[in-house]
């Protein structure tokens, strides 16, 4: 176990070294030739990634109010119970070793630009938000074609909010869903990615332009499987005094991200042991 809370056990040959087998995650991962990989056309991965909670919510969007008692173990950076906490979401358990054992109360919160930073911004000195404005990990900002694109998509954009309302839009409208783990970059030049990459990719966009901004991963409500959580990522940026306000491209979300959202880190992955949803309210009338 390290400072990510990741668990694993490793199987070598023992004359070679080779890897043969691998678990980690509560699953069991078998190294093998490429004839047998191409043999397998479908896997079921339904018990693994998603945790049923037997709650069915027609719309997902519709959630204001979300109460939630959940143990599941996260991997990929550290994750503390304070980090739990933020506007729109509050902890009440505790974390050992990247397993969080406790209730999640999330609200909707609604963002429509009030206050919004003028644009083009400059956050240049607030050493906070530097590495929120820098390329990263999967986050190539400083591609030039990349660069350019979201140039020319807020061009003329009266502040920061319109502008990443635009960029979010286009990544909606441009970006075909599918389950490939992809980087902005190659985001952006295959038109297609699954969460995390629809995610890279806006806030690779939005620190093109000058606008601070980062991932935001855990799990989201969904009706699959009569009701369930699944792993989800969605992005995050700074408007000045409103702070860090959530922006989830993949499902039309800007500013108005629904409270079926359960943040647990920037990047990390959600392997859930068990989820139960306590409470719940719904807008009449959704909208985003």
């Amino acid at each position: 176990m390290g400072k990510t809370g990741q668990r694993a056990t490793w199987w070598l040959h023992q004359q070679t070294g080779h890897l043969l087998k691998m678990a980690t995650l509560d699953r069991l991962l078998f190294f093998t030739s490429r004839d047998v990989v191409d043999a397998v056309k479908r896997a079921n991965l339904d018990e693994s990634v998603f945790a049923k909670v037997g709650v069915h919510i027609p719309d997902p969007g519709a959630i204001a109010y979300l109460k939630v008692k959940a143990s599941v173990r996260v991997i990929g950076e550290p994750v503390t119970a304070a980090d739990l906490n933020l506007p729109g979401q509050s902890f009440r358990g505790r974390v050992n070793d990247n397993l969080i054992e406790g209730v999640f109360e999330l609200q909707r919160r609604r963002y429509t630009g009030t206050g919004a930073p003028a644009f083009p911004c400059d956050y240049g000195r607030q050493k906070a938000l530097e590495e929120h404005l820098k390329p990263g990990w999967r986050i190539e900002s400083d591609d030039a074609g990349l660069s350019a694109e979201a140039k020319g998509i807020t061009k003329g954009a009266k502040d920061c909010w319109e502008a990443v309302c635009r960029l979010s839009r286009w990544v909606d409208e441009h970006i075909e869903g599918k389950l490939e783990g992809l980087s902005a970059l190659t985001t952006y030049q295959r038109r297609a990615g699954d969460c995390g990459g629809h995610a890279f990719l806006l806030t690779a966009f939005c620190r093109a332009v000058g606008i601070p901004a980062r991932t935001a991963s855990g799990c989201m409500y969904s009706p699959y499987l009569g009701g369930s959580f699944g792993q989800h990522m969605w992005t995050e940026v700074y408007m000045g005094r409103a702070g860090w306000v959530a922006v989830d491209a993949v499902v039309s979300e800007v500013g108005n991200v629904d409270a079926g959202h359960i943040r647990l880190g920037r990047c990390v992955s959600f392997s859930p042991q068990t989820m139960e949803v306590l409470d719940y309210k719904v807008e009449r009338q959704h909208s985003n």
